[in-house]
């Protein structure tokens, strides 16, 4: 974008994304959702000062849900693989170097 920052990267946001606000608001209406319930709690409590990320939903409904944690940390990897092996092909044949945000971490932009 114009001002140098890409949609999805915003480590310092303070916000709460709201297509993550809407699936824990989805997931929080099921039953026996406990865990969800608390979080979106928590979120509302610090919105403003404290962004989320989706782990922390995906670890909510792991909870809720009954599965252990090893488990629950298992599955999370699996169901997040297919993202990094697509990112590991496209950048395939590539240096770690080309990566834009060398460029802008050492000001070479």
């Amino acid at each position: 974008s114009e001002d140098g920052i890409w949609p999805g990267f915003d480590p310092a946001s303070a916000h709460a994304p709201s297509g993550l606000l809407t699936a824990l608001a989805r997931l929080a209406a099921a039953p026996g959702a406990n865990a969800l319930v608390r979080l979106q709690g928590l979120v509302g409590a610090v919105d403003g000062e404290q962004g989320l990320a989706s782990v922390g939903i995906a670890a909510a409904a792991m909870h809720d849900l009954g599965v252990p944690a090893g488990q629950a940390e298992g599955l999370f990897l699996l169901l997040r693989l297919p993202g990094a092996l697509a990112h590991a092909d496209e950048q395939q044949g590539r240096s770690y170097r080309d990566f834009p945000f060398f460029a802008l971490a050492e000001g070479d932009t």
